[in-house]
């Protein structure tokens, strides 16, 4: 894998926590 493409995974990872962290705090 390019590690362009792991670090495009890992920002997509932690985007995704964020949100989910996000969409906690809301509900």
């Amino acid at each position: 894998a390019c590690v362009g493409e792991t670090l495009q995974q890992r920002e997509a990872g932690t985007t995704v926590e964020v949100v989910a962290a996000q969409t906690k705090a809301i509900s």
